[in-house]
């Protein structure tokens, strides 16, 4: 075996030997078949670039690969890459679709070499196999393009030598896996300061995403101010025990924007852009930095004479807000503002209720406290 040729292993090492029974496939193999010990890959010998990781549904075929190494039909489930070598596992991959894969790569010119395994410590039957027209891999070569294909039971696995590539085409691949990304200048709010853009993509819930890098702890705390300095209004935040905002999502006009610090030296920005952001249907009114929930209608005022503690949401259409009023008065005085703003006495036998026909506010005080109760119901 090309000792330059270097193998890896997922988790447990992939045995891709590929069988078939004693015909006369032997007469197709026109090439000579090279013996080889079997792979022992060893996990962590190959150290590929993160960035050149891709798994899940629907992966395309690279368009960093050079139009002249064609493409094994077959659905794509993972992919591996850097500069040196590029390794793709293909499922459905029938024998048929590698017989059909061997002759569209002669037809282009490529040049194949059927390859068998041979299993240290077994006996060597190989050259039964030969006659029996098995091989375990082929491996296509023209100019300065090396693939080799693997077919196990349930997946095949197709290595490209990028290392042969011409500098122009690992220049090809080099940017595809380590992009440069640019805050969008589209964007009405400025990129955090000191970071550096790790990502821009497009997200499957419909926002932009924006990854930011630091090189110290991220700045999460300040960018949230930033934001509302810009008139951005907070509807959901949280925070550790050190005060340190962990994820808020700031709302202005159209525009959306949650930002995730969860990870440190990084921050997670997704931003929903025409007002196409779906707030949770069962998101609570928040109290946010001591203040009245914003997600509350604009019909019921804030009470803005005090210090916001709590708002619980009782049922679908009752909400329960905890104040601290923050003199003698407060209490009267939203009166007033309620009064002020349509809202009439409603209810006979409760002392402090009012309606403006949408909304019943009732308002308690609690005896000898600067607490007061104010408990919203949204009217049939």
């Amino acid at each position: 075996m090309n000792s330059s040729k270097i193998y890896f292993v997922i988790l447990i090492t992939i045995m891709l030997v590929f069988t078939t029974g004693c015909t006369n496939n032997a007469n197709d193999i026109d090439k000579a078949i090279d013996t080889h010990d079997e792979k022992t890959d060893v996990p962590g010998t190959y150290n590929f670039n993160e960035a050149g990781f891709s798994s899940g549904e629907n992966i395309a075929w690279p368009d960093y690969i050079p139009k002249s190494i064609l493409a094994l039909k077959g659905e794509i489930s993972t992919i591996f890459a850097d500069v040196n070598q590029i390794r793709i596992f293909i499922n459905g991959v029938t024998r048929e679709d590698l017989e059909d894969y061997i002759a569209t790569m002669k037809k282009a010119g490529f040049e194949e070499e059927y390859i068998l395994y041979v299993k240290s410590g077994f006996i060597d039957n190989s050259k039964d196999r030969k006659k029996c027209g098995e091989y375990d891999a082929v491996k296509f070569i023209k100019d300065n393009y090396e693939i080799t294909v693997e077919q196990g039971e349930d997946v095949a696995v197709l290595d490209i030598d990028s290392s042969r590539f011409s500098e122009q085409e690992k220049e090809v691949v080099n940017q595809a896996l380590n992009p440069v990304y640019t805050w969008p200048e589209t964007l009405p709010f400025p990129q955090p300061d000191t970071s550096n853009i790790a990502k821009v993509e497009d997200a499957q819930d419909g926002s932009l995403r924006i990854v930011c890098s630091y090189d110290t702890d991220n700045h999460i705390n300040q960018y949230v101010a930033s934001l509302v300095a810009l008139g951005y209004t907070k509807t959901e935040q949280s925070k550790n025990q050190d005060d340190i905002i962990i994820e808020a999502v700031l709302i202005k006009d159209d525009i959306t924007v949650k930002i995730n610090g969860n990870v440190n030296s990084k921050l997670d920005i997704n931003i929903w852009l025409d007002d196409t952001y779906n707030a949770p249907d069962t998101m609570h009114p928040q109290v946010i930095d001591s203040k009245w929930p914003s997600t509350l209608p604009k019909t019921v005022p804030p009470f803005t004479l005090g210090t916001v503690d709590s708002a619980l949401n009782v049922s679908g259409n009752q909400t329960i807000i905890m104040v601290t009023a923050s003199n003698e008065t407060a209490f009267d005085d939203y009166i007033d503002v309620l009064l002020q703003n349509g809202y009439v006495r409603a209810n006979e036998t409760e002392e402090h209720s009012y309606s403006n026909g949408e909304y019943e506010i009732l308002l308690n005080r609690l005896m000898m406290s600067d607490m007061i109760t104010i408990t919203i119901d949204k009217l049939d």
